[in-house]
């Protein structure tokens, strides 16, 4: 039984260096990314990771194809980034409405999502297959919104706080499962080494 969540958000693509609402637009890593993604690898080569949910899109597929991890994937459309739906592919400051869609999380541009939507989405597919999995550790790869999202729903904090979680590009989060609940112990880590504890920096080489 899943008894460690690896949270990770794909390394940099191009929408974020564009500023663009490109949620479901199946942008590139850039080459800032890619060794991101690489740097990442050499802390999850200290895991043994059992199975991997993915999101469907190119950034979050090619982030995990550099982190090479030896087993099963399932790619979902649940983990995907908010739709920006009309919005998708403009910038940023161009929105006349950016900072209700940036900040609001009933917020839905047309024919998009809102956090809410995203919320709803995303939670339901951790209690249907990411809680319920059968390996010991998984990793959970996806976008900044719906982790974000997750969050509030997990700490059960008002959605409108959404905006108080930040999470980097590349960046690892771990839930852990003991003494009869689920907690974080580490959130937005950026450092190769950002490891549960030293055991493995300390542990003497055979």
């Amino acid at each position: 039984m899943v008894s460690t969540i690896f949270l990770v958000r794909h390394a940099e693509a191009e929408a974020n260096i564009n500023e663009t609402y490109d949620g479901w637009h199946d942008t590139a890593l850039t080459p800032l990314g890619l060794q991101q993604a690489t740097a990442l690898k050499k802390r999850m080569d200290h895991e043994k990771i059992g199975k991997v949910f993915c999101s469907d899109l190119r950034r979050a597929k090619q982030t995990l194809e550099l982190l090479e991890l030896q087993c099963p994937v399932d790619f979902s459309k649940a983990l995907r980034e908010r739709s920006y739906g009309k919005l998708e592919g403009t910038r940023w400051n161009d929105d006349p409405l950016k900072k209700k869609h940036h900040m609001d999380p009933c917020a839905r541009p047309p024919d998009g999502e809102s956090p809410e939507d995203v919320q709803k989405r995303v939670w339901n597919f951790f209690e249907q297959e990411v809680f319920c999995a059968e390996e010991e550790k998984v990793l959970v790869l996806s976008h900044h919104t719906p982790l974000v999202v997750f969050a509030c729903k997990f700490l059960d904090m008002p959605l409108q706080r959404w905006r108080a979680f930040k999470l980097g590009n590349a960046s690892l989060s771990i839930l852990v499962y003991e003494d009869g609940l689920w907690r974080i112990t580490l959130w937005n880590s950026m450092s190769a080494l950002g490891l549960q504890n030293y055991g493995p920096l300390l542990a003497k080489k055979k």
